[in-house]
């Protein structure tokens, strides 16, 4: 019949098989992407984009109230497409807006890459 060894071998066996089914269990029972985390992260991305887009949006209006204005005060109105032209053709200024699109990639990165703040009460 079998041996002690053999009956110690087989409790071990058990024991890892006991061990594989529950890790097994809770691995799919919590998946390795945690959705609420990623909900987070994208929120904040898309409220920074949406600030850029804001301003942009303010900036567009306010040119369009200057050119309202320059036109009712001159009967002329303002180049737009020229003054673009002329200002991006300027070094100093496509080195700002690299420098801005840069801190803003950043920021964004950073913020991905951080853990979340909140405790999970799940856990």
């Amino acid at each position: 019949g079998p041996t002690d060894m053999d009956y110690l071998v087989l409790e071990q066996v058990f024991d890892t098989a006991t061990q594989f089914m529950f890790k097994l269990q809770r691995s799919v029972e919590d998946p390795l992407v945690h959705f609420r985390n990623i909900v987070g992260k994208i929120a904040y991305t898309a409220s920074l984009l949406l600030r850029m887009g804001y301003l942009a949006a303010a900036l567009a209006g306010i040119a369009l109230l200057t050119d309202s204005i320059w036109k009712s005060w001159t009967g002329n109105s303002i180049d737009w497409s020229g003054l673009l032209r002329a200002g991006t053709s300027f070094g100093w200024i496509q080195l700002i807006l690299i420098v801005c699109t840069l801190v803003i990639i950043r920021r964004i990165v950073i913020r991905l890459s951080q853990p979340d703040k909140r405790v999970d009460p799940e856990r």
